[in-house]
């Protein structure tokens, strides 16, 4: 037979989520994606892991960060070299 108590819990949740590059926040309102102005504003988060002989951030140390849209398209945008950028309604 089991046995039913009511049991209260704290429990963690994330309230936002704040890009590490620029310092904004990227959740408005209780959902992700905020607004900067009209723009939907998502993230990414990113863990790096330096495998054996690393030079950043060295062997075994993981580094993760979230960055705002806005900061990725800055990113994408200054490379040497161009990122790869796919239309995937093209696609289908």
């Amino acid at each position: 037979m089991y046995k039913y108590e009511t049991v209260s819990k704290e429990v963690n949740e994330c309230v936002d989520i704040i890009c590490n590059k620029c310092g904004c926040s990227t959740i408005s309102a209780g959902s992700i994606g905020g607004d900067i102005g009209n723009k939907s504003v998502g993230h990414v988060h990113i863990s790096y892991f330096g495998g054996y002989g690393s030079n950043f951030p060295g062997d075994g140390i993981e580094v993760r960060f979230d960055l705002c849209e806005l900061c990725i398209r800055d990113i994408i945008f200054g490379f040497k070299l161009p990122a790869e950028i796919i239309d995937i309604d093209r696609l289908v």
